[in-house]
């Protein structure tokens, strides 16, 4: 079944896929007391990127988080979101 899975897909050319660079995880030491939104912004995180952030560093935006804590950011191009 899995040969069947694997000769049924097609072959990738569409540029835009193969040219994908993947974001890289990123640690960031919180300075201050702050809500886990203010932090992930004074991190440069771009707002479209807030939620999915949050949810890897298993918070909520509104969280209180404390100086000292690390959190996990991601760097480079977003991923761009498949459309059929």
């Amino acid at each position: 079944m899995l040969l069947e899975i694997l000769s049924s897909s097609s072959r990738l050319n569409d540029p835009r896929a193969l040219g994908v660079e993947p974001q890289r995880i990123r640690l960031y030491r919180v300075a201050w007391a702050t809500s886990a939104k203010q932090a992930l912004r004074d991190s440069g995180v771009v707002c479209d990127q807030l939620d999915d952030l949050a949810l890897m560093n298993h918070l909520l935006l509104d969280d209180r988080i404390t100086a000292g804590t690390v959190l996990k950011t991601a760097t480079g191009p977003a991923v761009p979101v498949a459309t059929h």
